[in-house]
């Protein structure tokens, strides 16, 4: 059904009740919210076993949609997905996948002009995986200052404004006194010899 075309609600009442028939209307779901058609969409989602799964997926397509747009308009999409029954954090997944999806397009990350401490936080988690695959791809060099940055000629993944660049210090500190074994805080106090 869903190859030809023609797949509405309707047509999921000859599929047996059970996985196969939510499946069925998950596809529905799906190609409601491509078509702007939200309410109804996630109305569909309420009514298979997995209405949360199907609510995140549907979500993520609305944040797809919008990669190659501005903040400001990817905003005006992601109000449309708050107070969904299944999906509370319906706000942070859109900024999360937005913002994590754009990086992968060679979109810096770039957390001004967030509306909300939703869309804030998922510029924040996707400079903090960054800064970690950075850690792990570049193991003790990582600490000698070779964090990527526009003056080095680098590709810089995030703008450097000053809500990023707190996140990308904290961040160093505390991976880099991990890797040398310290803990974070002040040192102990050291004891004279003898």
């Amino acid at each position: 059904m869903e190859a030809q075309g023609r797949l509405d609600e309707a047509d999921c009442d000859g599929v047996p009740k059970g996985v196969w028939h939510d499946e069925c209307v998950f596809l529905y779901a799906e190609r409601e919210a491509r078509a702007g058609n939200l309410a109804e969409a996630f109305a569909a989602c309420e009514r298979t076993v997995f209405g949360r799964e199907c609510s995140y997926h549907l979500i993520r397509i609305g944040a797809r949609a919008v990669l190659d747009r501005p903040l400001s308009d990817a905003a005006a999409i992601a109000v449309a997905y708050q107070g969904l029954p299944r999906a509370a954090d319906a706000q942070r997944l859109f900024w999360k996948t937005w913002f994590r999806e754009r990086m992968e397009k060679d979109e810096p990350v770039d957390p001004t002009g967030c509306p909300t401490q939703d869309c804030v936080e998922g510029a924040r988690q996707t400079v903090l995986l960054t800064l970690n695959a950075f850690a792990r791809a570049r193991g003790d060099a990582f600490c000698d200052g070779s964090v990527p940055d526009g003056r080095s000629g680098k590709r810089v993944l995030w703008v450097e404004g000053p809500e990023t660049a707190e996140w990308a210090v904290e961040f160093v500190d505390g991976e880099c006194a991990r890797r040398r074994g310290q803990t974070r805080g002040p040192k102990a106090p050291q004891v004279p010899p003898g």
